[in-house]
């Protein structure tokens, strides 16, 4: 993919870690036989929802995914760290806000790894 594209952004103008395509994860139903449909890793849905900043629905998103694959504060700074770089000061201050609420979703699951 030379220029790939998710929704109405290209790649370098959404929250993910910078080989986020080497983590894609085959979205496989008996009903869908015909197709090969990939989404992002799960940490890289995270960081598509820290884009929203404390947006409620985004934030509940996030924490469900965090949650669902009980996702660590340690990967979830690791992931950050691999993220690509964000020009926008905007979007700066958006996964500034974001990234404590996620950080504390992930130190309050249960038996986490």
């Amino acid at each position: 993919m030379d220029n790939p594209c998710t929704h109405l952004f290209s790649e370098r103008d959404i929250f993910l870690r910078r080989q986020w395509q080497q983590g894609l994860v085959a979205v496989t139903r008996p009903v869908l036989r015909w197709l090969r449909l990939f989404r992002p890793a799960t940490i890289d849905l995270v960081l598509t929802k820290m884009m929203r900043g404390n947006d409620p629905q985004d934030m509940a998103d996030a924490e469900f995914l965090v949650r669902r694959d009980h996702i660590s504060e340690a990967q979830i700074l690791e992931a950050l760290s691999l993220m690509q770089p964000i020009g926008l000061v905007e979007l700066r201050e958006t996964l500034a806000a974001a990234t404590p609420i996620v950080l504390a979703m992930a130190r309050r699951i249960p038996g986490g790894p």
